[in-house]
């Protein structure tokens, strides 16, 4: 959970990240692994696969992997 804070961190606005979209990262209990769940306010401005890319660039880092979207 921590890895996948960082990264929903990294990502939204606030942080220096996209300023169309906020993230969280999250544990749910009935899946295995975590989730960086991100909720976008201007998909006209930040097209989808930006954040996307940008979460999977951030995984590198940490040595983790995106298995879904």
């Amino acid at each position: 959970v921590k890895i996948a804070k960082q990264i929903a961190k990294a990502v939204r606005g606030p942080s220096g990240g996209y300023s169309t979209l906020r993230a969280v990262g999250i544990k749910i209990p009935e899946r295995d692994g975590v989730v960086v769940s991100m909720n976008m306010f201007h998909c006209a401005q930040t097209p989808l696969y930006r954040p996307f890319e940008l979460v999977k660039l951030e995984a590198q880092k940490y040595g983790v992997a995106v298995t879904g979207s």
